[in-house]
């Protein structure tokens, strides 16, 4: 291995393990804890009439009866979502933390304390996938996606929602305001160039975009006089976001949801 092979893959690990750091919530405290920089009750509203409410129709369409596996399992919230509705699920995460909070909400469940970029399943072993916010912290975006497809079925659904790299108002965030969240080797994504990537392998049945600027108002709301009306403005909001969304800028988007099935 040469000099810059060897620095390349010093470099992931460190990056690796500072992700461990960040989720094990040893170096959290040095950072704002995320969601701390917006009205949560405003954030809440447009995010259950947006990607939230976007991924529970896709659960409730591509998870029954299946046996799903959850890259990327946090504190098991998607979990929660498709407990009812999954036959089996398995949930891994890089770190234990996490696996523990999901275990102390009840599901019922397989989790693993595992790398995502080392599946430790046979292929073709899960018909359904689910991959939120995940993606962008993981260094080698083709050959996790193949090795994902790999332990889908046929016909299985690979659910993934992801960070937008464009979008204006969350790059300032990232860059100057990061959260105990934001971990040094994310790497977010455009969605058009992320969709072509997921194609190698996979065939893409649905896309959506989320907020284009709506999701500034909950941190503008901190500062604006209280006694405004939120749910008009934000409906008002969400719906131009909406309209701007169907047009080439939702390249800009600050969050993006892929459906793709294996067909093979």
């Amino acid at each position: 291995m040469d000099t810059k092979a060897r620095s390349g893959h010093n470099s992931e690990w460190e990056d690796k393990k500072k992700e461990i750091e960040y989720f094990e919530k040893i170096e959290r405290k040095k950072r704002p804890e995320w969601g701390s920089q917006w009205d949560s009750e405003m954030m809440s509203y447009i995010r259950q009439m947006g990607s939230e409410k976007t991924m529970r129709l896709f659960y409730q369409r591509y998870i029954p009866n299946s046996t799903c596996l959850i890259v990327g399992l946090g504190g098991g919230g998607d979990a929660v979502l498709v407990k009812d509705l999954a036959r089996m699920i398995i949930g891994i995460d890089i770190t234990k933390l996490p696996l523990v909070e999901a275990r102390n909400r009840g599901i019922k469940g397989e989790f693993i304390a595992c790398d995502a970029e080392f599946l430790p399943f046979r292929e073709k072993i899960f018909s359904s996938i689910i991959i939120r916010s995940t993606l962008h912290h993981l260094p080698h975006v083709e050959a996790d996606l193949s090795q994902f497809a790999k332990v889908l079925q046929k016909d299985g659904a690979l659910i993934l929602q992801e960070p937008g790299l464009l979008n204006p108002i969350a790059l300032i965030g990232r860059t100057f305001f990061p959260t105990n969240r934001h971990t040094p080797g994310e790497r977010p994504f455009v969605p058009l160039a992320l969709q072509n990537r997921i194609k190698s392998d996979l065939i893409i049945v649905k896309s959506e975009y989320h907020y284009l600027f709506s999701h500034f108002l909950p941190i503008l709301w901190k500062v604006l006089p209280k006694k405004l009306k939120k749910v008009k403005i934000l409906d008002l909001a969400c719906d131009f976001d909406k309209f701007l969304l169907k047009t080439p800028l939702k390249q800009l988007c600050w969050i993006f949801t892929i459906v793709a099935i294996k067909k093979t």
